[in-house]
Parts: C-alpha cells; sequence; structure tokens
C-alpha cells in the first residue's frame, strides 16, 4: 500500500494476509486386538496449521505421548483399555473416535498327560498335534 500527499513523501507500507487451516481428521486410529508380548500402534492422520497431539487412556492424559501415533511395547493386560487422541491446531480441538485395546490371554497347559491314550478321544487327538509340530507352550 503507498500513500501518498501534498505536503509529504510517499509512504508504503506492506501487510500480510495468512490463513489458516482448520484441523480436519482424514483417518482416525482403529481398535486392535493383540496378543501379550507384541505391539500396538494406534496412529491418527490429520490436517490443519500448528497440528499438536495429546494422547489418552480411559479419559487420563498420557504423559510424553504427543506423536500422532502411539506405539505400545510388549502389551499386556494393563495395557488393554480405551484409548482417544486430541488433535489441537491454531483452528480447531477435534476428538477422534476411541479406539480400544483387547489384549488376548496366552494359552497356559495346566496339566500335560504321560499316557495320552487315557485322555478322552478328543483331547488325543489334539496332543497328537501338539507331538507332531513340537509347539512351545508352557507347562504349568
Amino acid at each position: 500500500m503507498v500513500v501518498s500527499g501534498l505536503c509529504g513523501n510517499a509512504v508504503t507500507n506492506s501487510a500480510s494476509l495468512t490463513v489458516n487451516e482448520n484441523v480436519v481428521v482424514a483417518s482416525a486410529p482403529v481398535s486392535l486386538t493383540n496378543c501379550p508380548g507384541t505391539s500396538a500402534t494406534f496412529s491418527v492422520n490429520a490436517t490443519g496449521t500448528g497440528l499438536s497431539y495429546q494422547w489418552y487412556k480411559g479419559g487420563n492424559a498420557l504423559p510424553g505421548q504427543t506423536a500422532n501415533s502411539l506405539v505400545l511395547a510388549n502389551v499386556s493386560a494393563a495395557d488393554a483399555g480405551i484409548y482417544s487422541v486430541v488433535v489441537s491446531g491454531v483452528c480447531g480441538n477435534p476428538v477422534t473416535n476411541s479406539p480400544s485395546l483387547t489384549v488376548n490371554e496366552n494359552v497356559v497347559v495346566a496339566k500335560r498327560s504321560s499316557q495320552p491314550d487315557q485322555l478322552p478321544r478328543h483331547q488325543r487327538h489334539l496332543q497328537c498335534q501338539r507331538h507332531r509340530h513340537r509347539p512351545q507352550l508352557p507347562v504349568v
């Protein structure tokens, strides 16, 4: 912009206009079912100006979890629950859906028979399959 008059020099000033984008969640985190000892990853994809993230479990903020993804390593039953993320920006704070994490239980053999022939027929079949494939199951 240039301003000039009869009694003075022309004065020039410039101005800038910044248009900030609204926060839009393009893809929200989905519910997961994991086995103990595995990693679970929730992620959110959002657009907008000046984005920041905060992850929650059961309504409580998870300290230090401020990225667009949440990685839970070596999950256990204690990690199961409802998670959410707040995506904040210059123009809005949408909350995504609340995905859940379900952690399955490990298979535990409570009793192992040394005499498979004395087991009921359906258990004998399973016993034979286990020996054939040699799985590493914990014995309690």
